[in-house]
């Protein structure tokens, strides 16, 4: 081939041949032929990111609950609430014939000796400081709920949390899964052989397998260092993240049920918690004592609206 016609076919718009030479017409034919296409660019498949997105507010809607207690000892009372942050502190529990704070037991109920135990019990707690959280059955008598309250604002336990079910949820339930099955059997095991636990983030179990074709790699670190609300924060953005990276290699369902029961929604309510500032002086809430707490809570409850101090009678 000429070496002018060679130099044409491969630049001929962008910088000619060297040497000199007038470069040739092109040819009726030559300008017929079809440019070659250039690779189409590659990117993020719009469809993942949008999974990813949606997956993310849902996460979002969970980890917001904040910290959850162990309610099993007690029957709660449901409000037609979506579910609110129980703080963390020491947990009085009070079921229709114990009462235990902070895991312990420290007496029976109703309360026959004015508090005195329960006010010891406050008094050996380990971490000092202004708080208490009651989680309180619907059976339990209205005169030990306010022996209760008195014995901690004695205490200076006066910022108290009043625990209940939550009637709506935080976030729809989760689709079926590949993983539905393991978990049912975490929420739901078998009293006759050892009871399996549910592995961390970092360590080998059920999260491996969710992950195996999605790394999370740093965000394993993130959570094993994150505590409180901030290990929700990791989950909710840092998931949806390394899922977009992975091109959605993960079962997205399967993500939804780890973290559901991360969260013990598979094993407990939705709890609510109704903070209020308890007192010696202030609004009085009273009801008959002998009333349970399933139809004295409701003045409560109308008392803790106004967020001022309040003295249970």
């Amino acid at each position: 081939m000429p070496v002018g016609m060679r130099c044409l076919l491969i630049a001929v718009t962008v910088i000619g041949c060297s040497g000199g030479s007038k470069p040739a017409a092109q040819s009726p034919a030559a300008a017929a032929e079809p440019a070659a296409s250039a690779p189409a660019p590659s990117g993020p498949d719009p469809a993942c990111i949008a999974a990813a997105d949606q997956l993310g507010a849902w996460l979002g809607q969970v980890v917001a609950v904040g910290a959850r207690a162990d309610t099993s000892a007690a029957a709660l009372v449901k409000l037609d609430l979506a579910p609110g942050p129980v703080p963390t502190g020491p947990v009085l529990v009070m079921d229709p014939k114990f009462m235990k704070l902070g895991g312990q037991l420290v007496g029976g109920v109703p309360i026959t000796d004015k508090g005195k135990t329960l006010g010891q019990a406050f008094a050996n707690l380990p971490a000092k400081g202004n708080g208490v959280v009651f989680i309180i059955d619907g059976a339990v008598p209205w005169s030990s709920v306010v022996t209760a309250a008195a014995t901690a604002v004695a205490s200076g336990r006066t910022h108290a949390s009043f625990v209940f079910q939550a009637g709506k949820p935080s976030a729809p339930p989760p689709p079926p899964s590949a993983i539905d099955a393991e978990l049912d059997a975490l929420a739901h095991p078998d009293p006759s052989k050892p009871s399996p636990k549910l592995a961390d983030p970092n360590v080998r179990g059920i999260p491996e397998k969710v992950f195996k074709d999605c790394p999370l790699g740093e965000v394993t670190q993130e959570l094993a260092a994150a505590d409180g609300p901030a290990k929700g924060q990791v989950i909710a953005e840092g998931f949806p993240k390394a899922i977009k990276a992975c091109g959605c290699k993960v079962e997205i369902a399967s993500v939804q049920r780890l973290v559901w029961a991360w969260y013990l929604l598979d094993r407990q309510p939705e709890l609510l918690g109704v903070p209020v500032m308890l007192a010696t002086k202030g609004k009085a809430v009273t009801a008959a004592p002998t009333d349970p707490w399933s139809q004295a809570s409701a003045a409560v409850l109308d008392a803790a609206k106004a967020r001022t101090p309040i003295v249970l009678k």
